[in-house]
């Protein structure tokens, strides 16, 4: 335990080790670049996956309501062997696609990951079914790390 001193009485006040882990883990939470509340993920979604095909695309829109750049590096989620970071390019008149390390998130600002555009890419997907929920979890570095529920949806959307 711990003693501090009351700067209006100066007399001990004691904290019980579960109080000062719990002073601690929001002092280091509020000292964090940009909170996990900073970085918003809305209308995430999967394309259900059609029968003997074990690849889907993901997508979402992510804002940045802090002051910091953030970026995306990583995403896994239970059941997808592998999720990456793709986006689609027109090149010579042809819609390619491609693997990308990361993507930027920058401060006041949007991701969006659409159709045609960026999206997350999942091989060995394990048979998703439109109504089913996957958590997602999303790294975005230095901003933090998010568990987000995403939709599977008819791929017709």
């Amino acid at each position: 335990m711990s003693v501090l001193l009351d700067c209006f009485r100066f007399t001990p006040v004691r904290l019980s080790t579960r109080s000062l882990a719990l002073l601690a883990l929001l002092l280091v939470a509020s000292l964090s670049p940009a909170a996990l509340g900073d970085v918003v993920i809305t209308d995430p979604y999967f394309r259900e996956t059609p029968p003997g095909q074990e690849r889907t695309a993901g997508f979402f829109v992510a804002t940045n309501d802090s002051k910091q750049d953030c970026v995306l590096v990583a995403a896994s989620a239970p059941g997808i062997e592998r999720l990456e970071l793709h986006e689609h390019r027109h090149e010579g008149g042809m819609m390619r696609m491609r693997e990308v390390e990361t993507l930027p998130l920058p401060a006041a600002g949007t991701l969006e990951l659409r159709p045609g555009g960026y999206h997350l890419m999942g091989f060995g997907v394990s048979p998703l079914t439109a109504g089913d929920t996957v958590a997602v979890n999303l790294d975005f570095g230095g901003c933090g790390t998010q568990t987000v529920p995403f939709s599977v949806v008819d791929p017709r959307r």
